[in-house]
């Protein structure tokens, strides 16, 4: 059976009636009229398919696409000219499955769902280059990659108890870890509804200090890293969510080539940052329903100590 692209046959007739010089109404394609129920849009028939590249359509039998031409011929051009679709290039899909379009209802639903696959598919692309582009960055052994994570109290997320960061160096393979709980509120621990792990960081000596203090050491790391390599890598598990707790705390991201300081970390010296629950979707080819970090690992057979310590 062969269909063409619902988008190609609409600005295909569109287009050949104006270079005519009978262009059709505006209104004709609109949902409204052309599902009515007298509508010509209730008589075509519809599917859904993907293309080899990979992009979800709204799909309509050829046979029902030139019967359509053939209609706006007779009824708009009269002896101006004929449709006619030759032009379009036949395409080839896969998993072609009926679409039933007999309202705007129905005809607005499908849209919808051709858009939101093609949103998905598109960030599962983004996904994929994100993994490869770590790959790539491990392998150039240039680059400090620095996974940090913050704690918060449970019971309001504007306090932060912890920060952690572990600092990978891929040139000469070693790891420097820190670990911070905030002094200030000593008195507040977590439990009800997140472990609380505060005092269980597996990989050094943890420090009380002062949030102030915690982030200056922080913000230490990242210059050395700059001063360096000129730039660092990012790492998180849900990263968009620490960055936007470090905004809260007005943090300032070094900026290129050590040069002035930056509130928005896209615009300092960061050469790329990775989010695990990105790269765990590219690995799984869905990135609907991001699991856990813990539930990852889990997955991918790898250890876990305390994931509710901010330095684990």
């Amino acid at each position: 059976m062969e269909v063409y692209s619902w988008d190609i046959v609409q600005a295909t007739i569109l287009s050949q009636a104006e270079v005519a010089g009978t262009p059709i109404p505006e209104s004709f394609f609109e949902r409204n009229n052309f599902f009515s129920p007298e509508g010509l849009g209730c008589e075509l028939t519809f599917f859904e398919g993907t293309s080899a590249n990979g992009v979800f359509e709204l799909l309509v039998s050829s046979n029902d696409a030139k019967k359509l031409a053939e209609y706006v011929s007779q009824e708009y051009l009269g002896t101006s000219g004929r449709l006619t679709l030759s032009g379009i290039t036949p395409h080839v899909y896969t998993t072609i499955t009926p679409c039933t379009i007999r309202t705007p209802q129905q005809y607005t639903k499908a849209l919808q769902k051709v858009k939101k696959r093609n949103k998905a598919n598109e960030r599962l692309r983004d996904a994929i280059a994100m993994w490869k582009n770590a790959a790539d960055l491990i392998n150039s052994k240039r680059y400090v990659f620095i996974s940090f994570d913050i704690e918060v109290y449970e019971m309001d997320h504007k306090i932060l108890l912890e920060l952690g960061w572990s600092m990978f160096d891929s040139q000469t393979n070693r790891y420097m870890d820190q670990h911070y709980i905030n002094n200030s509120y000593r008195h507040l621990s977590n439990g009800r509804f997140v472990d609380d792990q505060k005092l269980k960081f597996m990989f050094g000596v943890s420090v009380w200090a002062s949030l102030d203090q915690a982030l200056t050491e922080f913000r230490k790391d990242l210059d050395w890293c700059v001063r360096r390599d000129g730039g660092y890598i990012l790492v998180g598990h849900g990263l968009e969510n620490d960055i936007k707790f470090l905004a809260m705390q007005k943090f300032k991201w070094p900026g290129a080539g050590g040069r002035g300081s930056h509130t928005d970390v896209n615009r300092s010296a960061v050469t790329a940052s990775l989010d695990t629950e990105t790269l765990y979707g590219a690995y799984s080819n869905c990135l609907h329903n991001p699991p856990s970090l813990g539930r990852s690992m889990d997955s991918l057979n790898l250890d876990s100590w305390c994931l509710h310590n901010a330095g684990n």
